[in-house]
């Protein structure tokens, strides 16, 4: 019922710290909960509790992944549960655990992490995040040399990096690739 209200716009501080409470109540039972840590990690970002968000995200991600493997389609799930929702921080952490988690990894896997690496970088202004998706485009492209939207994600990375003339034979090869990607299209017109 808390989490409810909490979803529906009332933000409470009695609310909040109720939620809170039965949470961690929860977790006292059972520190596997992974429902419980992503209701914490839930409030925290409504509040601007941004670094208690990400700990518990990690909490839940640790918990998905912690069969090396066997957590896989809970991590698939909780990447699109977090896309659903707009939660680029849990679609960041889920996708990384999979993708090192996962021998199997394709170039759609690093694509991704990169375009959700750029997401959470609109959001954050952080260039580690910007780095770290210019490597996982280029793990995608060293899988598949054909794969158009990668070549996308190095432009538009090389754009927050204010390298236009480079991220411009990005979204050129991008094009040639696939010549409809409209995201490639508008970098070039960029």
């Amino acid at each position: 019922k808390e989490r409810e209200n909490l979803a529906s716009g009332s933000r409470s501080e009695t609310l909040i710290n109720d939620l809170l409470e039965n949470c961690r109540t929860a977790l006292e039972l059972d520190p596997t909960y992974a429902a419980a840590w992503y209701v914490i990690a839930e409030a925290c970002v409504m509040t601007g509790r941004e670094e208690q968000a990400e700990q518990s995200m990690r909490e839940i991600v640790r918990l998905l992944a912690s069969t090396n493997g066997g957590g896989m389609p809970s991590l698939v799930q909780m990447v699109r549960m977090a896309e659903d929702r707009g939660d680029r921080l849990t679609r960041v952490l889920a996708l990384r655990k999979i993708v090192q988690i996962n021998p199997a990894a394709d170039a759609l896997d690093y694509n991704d992490l990169a375009s959700a690496l750029l997401d959470l970088q609109n959001e954050r202004r952080n260039a580690d995040e910007i780095t770290e998706s210019m490597h996982w485009s280029n793990e995608a492209i060293r899988l598949d040399p054909d794969f158009a939207q990668s070549y996308c994600n190095l432009g538009a990375a090389l754009v927050l990096l204010n390298q236009n003339a480079g991220a411009a034979e990005y979204f050129r090869k991008a094009c040639e690739l696939d010549p409809g990607l409209e995201p490639a299209r508008q970098g070039l017109a960029y």
